[in-house]
């Protein structure tokens, strides 16, 4: 489990490194990933929180990939929603490289966080067998 640990951990960085930004100033964000157009400054830091709070909870997985499994899945949903809303841009070819590159990491973060829910896991609880002990 320490991989996955190490793993949540780093989503939460990405997170932390993508959501504070775009939190704190949208528009150096934008200017950073090369975004035109014009910006909704009060949507790009609700962006942003909400990319933070998902931080927040990956790196709660982090501590404890186990015990806190299930919320992966809300994980899931919000990079689900990130690539539903910048692949048609992306295939379109009106999105830019930078932000072609965070929308490609997050597509890696769902595989990941796939693989992470629909594996078959061991359960430790109930009763086993091979620890009964005769007398």
């Amino acid at each position: 489990m320490k991989d996955w640990q190490i793993f949540f951990w780093a989503a939460a960085f990405f997170n932390f490194a993508i959501g504070a930004p775009l939190f704190i100033s949208p528009e150096t964000m934008v200017a950073m990933t090369g975004t035109v157009g014009t910006v909704d400054p009060a949507l790009m830091k609700v962006t942003g929180a909400l990319v933070l709070c998902f931080g927040v909870v990956y790196a709660i997985v982090g501590g404890d990939p186990v015990r806190y499994r299930p919320v992966v899945w809300a994980g899931l949903l919000g990079k689900l929603g990130v690539a539903y809303v910048y692949l048609p841009d992306w295939y379109q070819g009106t999105i830019p490289f930078t932000t072609t590159l965070i929308v490609l990491m997050d597509m890696g973060f769902i595989v990941a966080f796939l693989y992470f829910l629909l594996r078959p896991t061991q359960k430790k609880s109930g009763f086993q067998a091979n620890r009964a002990v005769s007398s």
